[in-house]
Order: structure tokens, then sequence, then C-alpha cells
């Protein structure tokens, strides 16, 4: 894409409508939305925000889980020229209310669960319109429970108090009809969304990103899916306000697959939510893939299965290649695909491609995508892209941060540390901020010690952390948390034998100075291991 030629996400949506407009676009519990009938929905919320005022530059904060509701939300807003704001739906009020504040978002949608949160709150919601939504807006249900819900989620409560709230159904009656006005067509470099980093520095920041961002992430180069085909499905698990999620359902709809949207997934029960839907391509974090341990006994036929990318966390090679065999095993004909990036980055910076020399080497992440360059300043994995660079949004400090010039240009700063081969490929050492530095200055990096315990047979999972040091007080060592496998006691497991293991395996200084075992690691609300707890 030329940086000249203005485009539309609304427009590649409308054209795969035009190709496909029968076939279906998204599954939703007990519905089926087919192209045709997802643009019309789109073309109907479109007209709803431009009867509430809504318009181009307008900026609209969207707290919802992955649905029929926040997908519309997502196109018609950049449809109109309106650029979405996706907030966490588990973020506190007090939270979203300063990002509103931040981003002077003219409405906020929410959803109805979250509503005694809000009744509850005395922070000044600075918008024109709370929209509250139910998971059951799509589908047919009972008005009866449906009244009754709403006395025990706070819906009612929070109405009653504050005139701003409306439902759904009343934002989107407001109009008969579609917006049948022409698309806005955006400039390659214009805020075209906003999505949040985590959080885990104790400052929640708002990521802009433009369209080129967005549109380079979902045609990479080389592509990371494997054998597409628009008769092919995709697994939407992960939640829409994080980057990772949009584009999935942005890639999705793209080459015209079916969006098979599921809005919660807890982890134990990630394999038979695969098993029910049989998609092609499956975009995952690593924690939905540890039930495999206790699937030992299933024998699906996973031939189905195409691509399984997996991103957003570290994932060790031992518990890579047991995926791979667990898979391979039951007809699957492709490995794993780790794919390394960051909402800052606007998503996929490299990916592991088929059949690589180095898929189990320690930290491999693949070779750049097109568009990215990247090298290590003082160890740290930096990255120098062609497109125009993002920024937080009013948070200049933190952008230069990020953002530094090295060699007469300007280059991104992961916050990972690493290094990058003759042959260009990338490997991970583990996070900045996970660095563990002993008292006589040896560097300690989790992601090697977690390898090693992770090769141990009775090991199921495991995660290092930091922990005082006895003797010196300015300075830490490493602790291990560990969760055993079900059957370690058939295998004559002892906490001796596993140190012995890492005597065996490790030298002195990445030795654990101590070892806890517990039921199961402490996940966040993006699905990766919660560090935090654990200290």
């Amino acid at each position: 894409m030329s940086k000249a030629t203005p485009y539309s996400l609304y427009e590649i949506l409308k054209e795969t409508s035009a190709k496909v407009p029968e076939k279906i676009a998204i599954t939703y519990f007990c519905i089926n939305l087919t192209y045709k009938a997802l643009l019309d929905r789109i073309d109907e919320i479109a007209a709803a925000f431009r009867n509430h005022g809504i318009g181009q530059g307008d900026i609209v904060a969207v707290s919802l889980p992955t649905m029929p509701e926040s997908i519309g939300c997502f196109y018609a807003l950049h449809k109109i020229g309106a650029i979405p704001c996706m907030i966490d739906v588990r973020y506190t009020p007090e939270q979203i209310c300063e990002i509103v504040e931040r981003t002077q978002a003219k409405m906020l949608f929410v959803m109805g669960f979250t509503c005694k949160s809000w009744a509850k709150t005395k922070v000044n919601i600075n918008v024109e319109k709370v929209v509250v939504c139910s998971g059951s807006d799509s589908i047919p249900v009972v008005s009866f429970w449906y009244g009754i819900g709403e006395w025990f989620n706070g819906r009612k409560e929070v109405f009653l108090k504050n005139k701003k709230f409306c439902h759904w159904k009343d934002f989107i009656n407001t109009v008969q009809g579609k917006d049948e006005t022409q698309p806005y067509l955006w400039k390659p470099d214009e805020m075209a969304a906003l999505f949040q980093t985590s959080g885990t520095t104790g400052t929640v920041k708002s990521v802009m990103l433009s369209t080129e961002n967005i549109l380079h992430s979902t045609f990479p180069e080389p592509p990371v899916l494997n054998d597409i085909s628009t008769d092919d499905t995709v697994l939407c698990c992960l939640p829409i306000f994080a980057f990772f999620g949009a584009n999935t359902l942005i890639v999705a709809f793209s080459y015209g697959m079916r969006a098979v949207v599921v809005p919660i997934v807890p982890h134990e029960a990630f394999l038979k939510t695969v098993i029910k839907h049989k998609p092609q391509h499956i975009f995952s974090v690593p924690a939905y893939w540890d039930v495999l341990s206790k699937e030992q006994d299933n024998q699906e036929d996973f031939s189905y299965l195409k691509t399984i990318n997996i991103a957003g966390d570290t994932l060790n090679a031992t518990y890579e290649k047991s995926i791979n065999d667990f898979l391979r095993a039951r007809g699957c004909r492709y490995d794993v695909t780790k794919g390394y990036g960051m909402t800052e980055t606007s998503g996929i910076i490299s990916y592991t491609p088929q059949g690589s020399p180095h898929q189990y080497e320690l930290g491999f992440l693949g070779k750049a995508v097109g568009g990215y360059e990247v090298k290590t300043f003082d160890g740290e994995i930096c990255v120098h892209s062609s497109m125009e660079l993002l920024s937080y949004y009013k948070n200049e400090a933190a952008t230069q941060a990020l953002i530094q010039t090295h060699e007469g240009k300007q280059w991104l700063h992961t916050g990972d540390m690493g290094y990058v081969d003759d042959e260009g490929n990338i490997f991970l050492i583990g996070r900045k901020k996970r660095m563990i530095v002993r008292h006589d200055g040896s560097k300690v990096f989790p992601i090697e010690i977690e390898t090693c315990l992770m090769e141990h047979p009775s090991v199921a999972s495991c995660a290092v952390v930091p922990m005082q040091d006895p003797n010196h007080s300015e300075s830490k060592l490493p602790k291990a948390f560990v969760v055993l496998k079900d059957d370690c006691q058939n295998n004559c497991f002892t906490l001796e034998n596993l140190k012995t293991h890492c005597k065996t395996h490790l030298p002195e200084h990445l030795m654990p100075a101590a070892i806890e075992f517990i039921d199961e690691l402490p996940i966040n609300q993006n699905g990766k291991v919660d560090y935090q707890k654990l200290l």
C-alpha cells in the first residue's frame, strides 16, 4: 500500500462481502451472520453513531469483549472516520474513566455485568452517553430472565442513578435503516485506533495505531497463515480490546474466512472449544495449551488444523515440542508458529517458519517480516519500521523513552533482551525487567532456568522470579515456582531429584535458590503468567 493511497478497513470488508455475500462471516454461540448481514449491521451501527453526533475524528471508548456489538462498533467507527478506543473489559470504572478523560472520548460502551461497579463508583463519567451491552443482545432471549438479570447485575440501579446510561437496543433503535454515506478514506498515517497497554507498570498508556499499521500486520510478508482458503475457519478466542485479538478478526474478514467468536474461553475448556468448532487457524497464548498434559488419552483427529499461532508470552522449547508432538500424533501436518510482536509495533515483528532448523533452539523467534528491521543495542531487541512510527497518545515522555535514535534512525525499544545472528534469525534471552542481577554482578535470565526445569519429566509448567538475597541487601536470587504433572508420583519424583537435575544442567550462578510447588501458575488478564503475584 502506497503512502499516498487512502484506504479503509471497512472497504476491505465491503469488497469481501461483494465476493462472498452469503458466506458465514461470524459464528457467535447459536447464531450465524453472513458477510452481507454483517455489513448491513455495521451500516446500521454507523447510522446510529451519526445520529448521536459522532463523526470524523471523534473518539469512542469501547470496553466490550469480542462479540457482534464490539466488532460492529469497531468497523462502523472506522467507516465514519471516528476512532475506537479499545479498553479492557476488566478494567475498573476508575481506570476506564481515566482513559475516557485523557482521550476525551464522546461515548462509552460497557458490559451489563460491570454495572454494579458503575453504580457504586463516585467518579464522574465525562461522556455524553454510556451504552450498556449484554452478551445476549445478538441472541434471542426470554425477556423475563433478561429483566430478572437487570436487578442482579446492577443495570436497573445504574440506569436510575445516571441518565447517561442506556441499553444497546436504545442506542441502535434511534434510527431506521442503514448509513448510506460513502466511507471515510483514511490517510496512511492518521490515527485510526487506540489500544491500551496492559498497565503492568502501574500506568496504562494508549497506543496510537494508523490504518497502515493495522494493515501491515494483517497482510505481513511472507503470510503467517498456512494454506489459506476462503473455506477456512478462524477460532477467535482472544479479546478484541487487545490488538492481537482485533487483528485476528481483521485477518479472517480480509480473507473471507469464517470467524468463530468465543468471548470467554476458560483455559481448561480450550481444547474442547477447538474440537467443537474444528478451525483451520488458531491464534492463542501459551497458557491455553497447558491442558494438553491432562489430555494424553484424547485421540481427536486434528488433521484439519493448518495454523497454530502462539504469541503474547515466551514459549519454552520443551513445551513447544510437547504441543507439536501431541498434534502431530493426531494427524496435524503443521508445527506451532511462534509470533513475536507487541501492540506498540502494531502486532507481529517476526514469526517462526515451518521446518526451520532453529525451531527448538533457546529463544528462537524467527526472522523479521517485511517492513521491519531488527537489531540489538546494548543487548536489547530494537525495531525500525519503514512506516510511520507510532506514539503513545498524549504521553510524549513515554514515547521518547520507547523510540530512540541510533545510527541515524528511529528504533523502538521492545524491552526484550536478545540477539540477531548473521542469518537474521532473532533470539530472545528474556525480558529486560525480569533480568535478575546477583551480588557478584552476574545476570540471570529466568528463561534459561525455566527451560531446564521444563526438561524434567515431572514438571508441567514453571516460572522463575527474583527473591531477596538474604546475605546481600542490594541483590536478588532466582526462585522457581513449579507445577507438577498429575502422574509425578509414578515417576518416583522427589525435590532432591529436581535439584539434582538442575545441578546437572545449569551452571552454579543459574541454580534456583529456592523451589516452591504450586497447583497452577497465576494467569493475568492477557493470558500471560502473572509474575507479580509470585513475587
